[in-house]
């Protein structure tokens, strides 16, 4: 029996606003952890690792591992992978069929033909080989702080234009007001 062909989820009303207001700034927030970056969206400094503090190396060792896996998220979210020669190309539905974009939601998926394609499409698949698979050899490119910054700066200006903008959202604001937001969500859900 052949599979049907992998497909894009489509969402509801109420599901794309959860992506919106959830989703996609729960992985902004952990990719922008201790990472360097301008303007208003400029976070502390990682903290000094105190001698023998092993937990505080351990903390440190979570939001890098974090930090790869929401990047590799939200690059592939506006719509960019690598091929196998770590060429930009478009994301391709995952065979589960449960599979978002950032067209899913409302908004422009990136253009891979574009300048910025190429540095999204090598931190997609440094962060894939790093981190999201248990792999040998793979020689990948540079994935640390200044290059995942760099990137995210990309992603956060292209979500800002192409899906939060035109859906009259403030996504700073939005990304600023999880913890409150989030503390609601937990209060609604023990209410009911």
């Amino acid at each position: 029996m052949a599979r049907p062909p992998k497909t894009f989820y489509t969402l509801s009303n109420k599901e794309k606003e959860i992506w919106l207001d959830q989703h996609v700034p729960h992985r902004i927030c952990a990719a922008l952890t201790w990472l360097t970056m301008p303007g208003i969206w400029a976070m502390p400094q990682e903290p000094a690792l105190q001698k023998g503090a092993f937990h505080v190396w351990c903390i440190g060792r979570s939001v890098d591992e974090g930090r790869k896996a929401a990047m590799r998220w939200l690059i592939e979210f506006i719509g960019v992978t690598a091929d196998d020669n770590g060429n930009p190309v478009g994301t391709e539905p995952h065979r589960n069929n449960k599979s978002v974009t950032i067209a899913k939601v409302g908004g422009r998926v990136f253009d891979t033909k574009s300048k910025n394609a190429r540095t999204l499409s090598t931190i997609w698949k440094a962060c894939s080989q790093a981190s999201m698979h248990p792999t040998m050899g793979t020689t990948h490119d540079p994935d640390g702080p200044a290059e995942l910054a760099a990137a995210l700066q990309i992603v956060i200006a292209h979500l800002d234009d192409a899906l939060y903008k035109p859906n009259h959202r403030n996504l700073w604001q939005i990304v600023h007001e999880q913890e409150k937001l989030a503390i609601a969500r937990a209060a609604t859900a023990n209410a009911t």
